[in-house]
């Protein structure tokens, strides 16, 4: 019977917060359990366990129907579909949160110290939204609530209507920060802008009436060396760098002016952010003694499973012991359908003759399909000869025609290299004639000089 139990079933995992339905005293075989059974996540980053153990009608029957204790052992029994799709929820949630998170630490390494504590305590608010899922997902319902699967499932529904009713100190967290965020995120803008910094001069009166003094002296120097035009100049140029300056000392005044308001802004942004905080790691810390005395009571709740799977086990054999005699019967029923398949067999042997007499009956088109074939071949073969030659003939006069194009071509060339020689020849000549009549004149001229110098 140990061969048997080893071959359907198999290890079960391990599991912090509920195990399986065995307990640590029984032997290594018996610390096989069915492929099937619900056991909770050891961690929320978990898979889902599988179910399809009591989705099976005939093992549910086992379970509710074992000794008329249906009532006592309904409550160990929770709704698949349900627990299949709080873990799935449970898991899209971590994977936005987690997006969320890298997203957020982007940003605080990109912005103001505002940012950072916000981002530290939205970090707090999804470790106690996450941790508050996971004590949900962890407690199984009580036993006393229903006596089947059906009543379970309506009595969670309106558990879970009645907890929404409810006040969340979640949802009063969430709603703080936010208001903190609305509240104080309006100033994130400002923080873009350049910071003016705050330039404290350390000198005395006495060494700024030194320094007027001195300007004084060499200004009356200047002065004395300089025009009425370049004095009007100069002060033209003072009265301009005084309205700039003007300008630009009213623009740090605003400047400053919304620093100081930026800043009372964060440090009251800081303050609510830190009560938050508190409260939030006051709330998580209450959450993770009430998860932990859940899970002392899910303890005792184990030790009472461990029993009823050994009363399981042993109705599991008498199950199979009851499938050994339905094997035999089938047995027999093969042997019948042995006979029937003989007589199948001589009836197609019968329509595989019949098929033989087709095969030839087709045989025969085919081969006068080909005889026909062969002829449009011929044809075919025909045609492209015909046209083979059409084709030759119309290549031998192309060729014809594109010699006497390039001969034309050639002696349009040669005309052109005679013209272009005339050319040449004519611009020569005429540079010879101009130069010769350069040369008369050169000549007329020195005649004429030497006729005028003679007189």
């Amino acid at each position: 019977m140990d061969g048997v139990l080893r071959g359907t079933l198999r290890p079960l995992p391990k599991c912090d917060v509920l195990h399986s339905f065995t307990t640590r005293t029984l032997s290594p075989t018996k610390h096989f359990v069915y492929s099937g059974l619900i056991r909770g996540p050891s961690s929320l980053n978990d898979p889902p366990c599988r179910t399809d153990w009591f989705q099976s009608s005939e093992l549910r029957k086992i379970v509710v129907g074992s000794g008329g204790n249906a009532d006592k052992h309904s409550s160990l029994m929770w709704p698949p579909a349900d627990l299949l799709g709080l873990f799935w929820g449970s898991a899209v949630a971590l994977l936005v949160t987690r997006t969320l998170l890298l997203l957020l630490t982007f940003l605080c390494l990109l912005s103001s110290p505002l940012h950072l504590l916000s981002f530290t305590t939205l970090i707090l608010y999804l470790r106690m939204e996450t941790s508050v899922k996971a004590a949900e997902l962890l407690v199984p319902p009580g036993p006393d609530k229903a006596s089947s699967l059906e009543t379970e499932s309506l009595e969670g529904e309106a558990a879970a209507s009645a907890s929404s009713d409810s006040f969340d100190p979640m949802e009063e967290f969430s709603r703080r920060l936010q208001d903190i965020l609305r509240t104080h995120g309006s100033a994130d803008g400002l923080l873009d802008k350049p910071v003016v910094e705050n330039i404290e001069t350390d000198k005395t009166k006495e060494e700024v009436e030194g320094d007027l003094e001195t300007d004084i002296s060499l200004i009356k120097q200047s002065l004395n060396n300089l025009s009425l035009s370049e004095m009007v100049q100069k002060f033209a140029e003072l009265a301009a760098q005084r309205r700039s300056d003007e300008q630009r000392m009213s623009s740090l005044q605003q400047k400053l002016s919304i620093l100081q308001a930026e800043r009372r802004c964060s440090i009251a942004a800081r303050c609510k952010l830190e009560d938050l905080c508190r409260d939030l790691q006051n709330h998580y810390s209450a959450l993770r003694e009430e998860t932990l005395q859940r899970c002392r009571e899910d303890e005792e709740k184990r030790n009472e499973i461990t029993n009823h799977f050994q009363e399981m086990l042993t109705e599991i054999q008498a199950q199979i012991e009851q499938h050994s005699v339905r094997n035999d019967k089938l047995h027999h029923e093969n042997a019948n359908l042995t006979d029937k398949l003989e007589s199948l067999m001589n009836q197609y042997e019968r329509r595989e003759e019949s098929l033989e007499k087709i095969n030839k009956h087709r045989d025969l088109q085919h081969k006068l399909t080909e005889a026909k074939l062969q002829q449009a071949n011929a044809l075919l073969t025909e045609a492209e000869e015909k046209h083979k030659r059409e084709k030759e003939y119309l290549l031998r006069e192309a060729i014809d025609k594109t010699k006497k194009c390039f001969a034309m071509k050639e002696q349009e060339l040669a005309m052109k290299k005679k013209l272009l020689v005339q050319a040449a020849e004519w611009k020569l000549q005429a540079k010879t004639l101009r130069q010769q009549a350069t040369v008369m004149q050169a000549q007329i001229f020195h005649l004429l000089n030497e006729l005028l110098v003679g007189r």
